[in-house]
């Protein structure tokens, strides 16, 4: 009879887990970078983006099939409606309509102090 190596990872009787070997020591992280707001002009961009989006998404939904549809399937008005706002953000990210520049360029005059 030919004896049976034991298992990795198991002690030598089968039952106890076998010795592992010490952890080696580690080292604490770096800090993390202080929370850091986005730029004006950032901020300022992405706000003309998500208020386009926010304009296109009704005109989104109301070019998709009706809701009763086959092509939705149950619950049909919920996804179309995240379907349309993820579609109508697509939309604004990829240049939109000109809508956000517009509202950029808004901001921008608010915060020289334009009217």
């Amino acid at each position: 009879m030919m004896p049976i190596a034991p298992l990795p990872g198991v002690g030598g009787d089968g039952m106890r887990p076998a010795p592992q070997p010490p952890l080696p020591a580690t080292r604490t992280a770096p800090p993390a970078a202080p929370f850091a707001l986005p730029s004006p002009a950032a901020s300022a961009t992405a706000l003309g983006r998500d208020f386009e989006a926010a304009m296109l998404a009704p005109l989104v939904e109301a070019m998709l099939p009706p809701e009763g549809g086959a092509a939705w399937g149950e619950g049909g008005a919920i996804w179309r409606g995240l379907f349309a706002a993820e579609l109508a953000g697509e939309i604004a990210r990829a240049g939109g309509v000109g809508l956000a520049s517009t509202v950029d360029g808004l901001v921008a005059g608010r915060r020289e102090g334009r009217p």
